[in-house]
């Protein structure tokens, strides 16, 4: 239930190509910016299960 503060416009803005690139592999799968595999991330550890959860529609 929302509060009666709530908005109900939203400031929604695209991602390019290369920001969604980086969100869905240093974000969600957790891959360093250079392309190795941060051992300290602690998300899932088949990081391309997590990285595959937002292409599904």
């Amino acid at each position: 239930m929302l509060s009666w503060s709530a908005t109900t416009q939203l400031d929604v803005r695209h991602l390019t190509w290369r920001q969604w690139n980086f969100l869905t592999h240093v974000g969600l799968r957790g891959y360093l910016p250079e392309g190795r595999v941060d051992r300290a991330f602690a998300g899932v550890p088949a990081g391309h299960r997590a990285g595959t959860a937002p292409r599904l529609r």
